[in-house]
């Protein structure tokens, strides 16, 4: 649900909010991918060197970061940095909900500014392809109201967090495959190479199957590589062995030619 509500109060105190990232964040694993790097110098930083945007301008810019995005902590990050530079958005906070808080176990917050009035708020869900995320809550200005329509900013802001979380997690899932399958191909290789191997020294010594084997057996104990590694240097030997009884007629064939050019 998206809604548009108010701070109670009115608190004429300077406030300063600064962005802080979670305990144990720093050392998350798995979705992030990398250190959390939002700090509270760095937040002063932008707050002072802002380039304000207008909302279209801001939406567009926050649709190519989150197209761009390799990672989910950058991509999030530049979000909310992308966001903070609108004319009138003050702070973004980003409430996790599950599965986002295994990853994320206490809210994100973006911003720094200070006030003499209190600001609005918009809610929004961070939401994407049928998965619910957490809430997004963006703070602006209200005296005067800059932003045009911070509730409709919100919505989309919130909808973008999610398409990146839905792709970043795509990407995992797709990472995974990856290396399921390569293990997949490295168990299917080894008994291939381990038959071929046996079936060359078979040839090559005369022997049976189970001497073969004993062989390659007597190999592993010998040089303390594993049996996989046996058969692929028994496979790549006779490779070369092939490829060089080619590489002699070819040579020869070729002498044959010279001296029949040079025959009178």
């Amino acid at each position: 649900m998206s809604s548009l509500a108010f701070y109670p109060g009115n608190s004429r105190k300077t406030r300063n909010e600064s962005t802080t990232p979670p305990e144990g964040l720093a050392n998350t694993s798995g979705m992030l991918g990398r250190t959390w790097a939002a700090s509270a110098s760095a937040a002063r930083r932008l707050s002072r060197h802002r380039a304000w945007l207008t909302e279209l301008d801001a939406t567009r810019q926050i649709s190519q970061a989150g197209s761009a995005a390799t990672e989910l902590g950058e991509g999030i990050e530049t979000l909310a940095r992308v966001a903070l530079q609108t004319l009138g958005i003050i702070k973004i906070e980003l409430v996790p909900r599950e599965p986002l808080l295994a990853q994320i176990p206490k809210p994100l917050l973006f911003g720094s500014y200070m006030t003499t009035e209190p600001p609005g708020v918009a809610f929004a869900e961070v939401a994407a392809d049928g998965k619910r995320w957490g809430e997004l809550r963006v703070f602006f200005e209200l005296h005067p109201l800059t932003i045009e329509n911070p509730l409709r900013f919100a919505q989309y802001l919130g909808q973008q967090l999610g398409v990146l979380l839905v792709r970043m997690e795509l990407v995992l899932q797709r990472d995974a495959l990856r290396r399921q399958a390569a293990r997949f191909r490295t168990l299917v290789a080894k008994p291939k190479a381990i038959h071929r191997a046996k079936a060359l020294l078979r040839h090559a010594q005369n022997l049976s199957e189970d001497e073969a084997l004993l062989l390659m057996r007597r190999y592993v104990e010998q040089t303390g590589r594993t049996m996989h590694q046996i058969a692929e240097a028994i496979v790549f030997s006779d490779r070369q062995k092939w490829n060089q009884s080619r590489e002699v007629p070819i040579a020869k064939q070729s002498t044959h030619r010279k001296v029949a050019r040079s025959a009178p």
